[in-house]
């Protein structure tokens, strides 16, 4: 989750980055490129977290202040379900380089061993072939096709549906 002195970076990255995230994601808020905007989103974040509700995250270079993309576990649902939705994106300037992998390592690992789930979903557009691969190379299986899943810049555009269970998955106790 980022902190209150994250919020230029975090609005950089978003103007920095419009053209290349707007390809396979809905459109964003224009004040979502303002530091006061992610100083309340961090906030709103917080709190989710805290209510089991979602799990923001954004990625930093080793060592840098710099946010370079984000890894997001939202969505969340207990009970007989626990299970969550898987979204992320990555600067332009930083694709090809093996970060999303590493990061979705570590975010895939904390989702199931530490806040307990059993299913994480992830929806892809059907064009955005590196995003599809990341996900079959960290064990997501395709389950199908979704028409007009979600509204992109005025149009319902679809998305193919994705995967991953915990084989070892047991409730907890206690």
């Amino acid at each position: 989750m980022g902190k209150a002195g994250d919020a230029e970076s975090a609005a950089a990255f978003t103007r920095e980055n419009a053209a290349h995230l707007a390809r396979f994601s809905p459109e964003r808020p224009p004040e979502e490129t303002t530091q006061s905007f992610w100083r309340e989103r961090f906030e709103k974040d917080l709190s989710e977290f805290l209510s089991d509700a979602s799990c923001r995250m954004l990625l930093f270079p080793s060592g840098d202040e710099r946010v370079i993309g984000s890894v997001n576990l939202f969505a969340f649902v207990r009970g007989s379900f626990q299970a969550c939705i898987l979204g992320y994106g990555l600067a332009a300037s930083e694709q090809g380089k093996g970060l999303m992998t590493e990061a979705l390592d570590l975010v895939i690992g904390f989702a199931i061993d530490e806040l307990g789930f059993h299913r994480l979903a992830a929806n892809v557009h059907p064009d955005n072939a590196r995003s599809r691969a990341l996900l079959r190379r960290h064990g997501f299986v395709e389950e199908g096709l979704a028409e007009e899943y979600v509204l992109v810049r005025g149009t319902w555009v679809p998305h193919v549906l994705y995967a991953k269970t915990d084989p070892h998955w047991r409730p907890s106790i206690g």
